[in-house]
């Protein structure tokens, strides 16, 4: 089983990751902030990372350098809403494995996820 790192500040979407992840049979490990990042990547090995781009007390240039010191190699998956020019800009700066739209429908999620970390969950047994 592949275990996915999932930061965002938002608890809604924090709770419905897992649920959608779930039934592809992810394990997701969800948190609110960095700091919590920090202590999930002690206790557990994750294939990649899933990070809100505009987590609170950040801007998103910070948010993205502290998360790709954080991922050490990692896959990071930068997650947002904005789909501005600026945003795009931005994250064109940093070596994330790609980006998860927030309006794209969440019956994809799983397929981009897929496509974005070379992951191939496994059969139920």
């Amino acid at each position: 089983m592949d275990f996915i790192l999932v930061i965002d500040d938002d608890p809604i979407i924090r709770d419905l990751f897992p649920v959608i992840l779930d039934e592809s049979r992810y394990q997701v490990v969800a948190v609110g902030t960095l700091r919590e990042a920090v202590e999930a990547l002690k206790k557990n090995t994750f294939r990649g990372i899933i990070c809100d781009l505009s987590l609170a007390n950040s801007d998103p240039p910070e948010t993205l350098e502290q998360i790709m010191i954080l991922a050490g190699g990692l896959p990071v998956i930068i997650a947002t809403g904005w789909t501005d020019d600026a945003t795009k800009a931005i994250i064109k700066c940093y070596p994330v494995a790609g980006i998860l739209w927030k309006g794209e429908s969440w019956s994809r999620l799983t397929a981009t996820l897929d496509k974005l970390l070379g992951l191939h969950p496994t059969s139920p047994g």
